[in-house]
């Protein structure tokens, strides 16, 4: 009787403990992952244009674009940019460019969202330095800011993102 107490209030306990913390947070739609203005000081220490400062959040972005973790409401304000992203009528870092290089919650869906606050933000997450990895992208500027803006370099960051994702879900 003790022994099935003692499981039962253990089963209750992990239950509630780990249970919660599979539950997705609410988007903050304000919530800021980055600003390309953040990274212009290293892009021009780098010697590099500004326009380099794009990159690595919009790869992400677009990934984001393909997966449909972008809501309705983004999707239809940018919808003729999506059109062309997808298309590969314009460059990666388009989108994010007239996103005016600002990545908020408030673009993504619940589940994009969640995986974002895991995978890609800066503070706790993993996608800086899984990106930095990617010596055959880096490797030329060594600096992740001079990985070039190309739909080739995407499509390696793309691989990664997809196994990352697979991994979280």
């Amino acid at each position: 009787m003790k022994r099935n107490l003692i499981f039962i209030i253990f089963f209750f306990c992990s239950y509630f403990t780990f249970g919660q913390s599979y539950k997705f947070k609410t988007i903050d739609s304000t919530y800021v992952f980055d600003k390309a203005k953040y990274h212009i000081e290293s892009v021009v220490s780098d010697k590099l244009p500004d326009s380099q400062a794009f990159v690595h959040t919009a790869f992400f972005i677009v990934w984001c674009v393909e997966k449909e973790l972008i809501n309705d409401q983004f999707r239809q304000q940018f919808k003729n940019q999506i059109e062309k992203i997808k298309s590969k009528q314009v460059s990666p870092t388009k989108l994010y460019q007239d996103m005016d290089g600002v990545f908020i919650g408030g673009i993504l869906t619940l589940e994009g969202y969640n995986f974002a606050l895991k995978y890609f933000d800066f503070s706790n997450g993993q996608y800086l330095r899984d990106y930095e990895k990617l010596n055959f992208l880096t490797r030329k500027n060594k600096s992740i800011y001079g990985v070039e803006d190309t739909w080739l370099n995407y499509e390696i960051v793309r691989e990664l993102l997809d196994k990352k994702y697979s991994k979280w879900k």
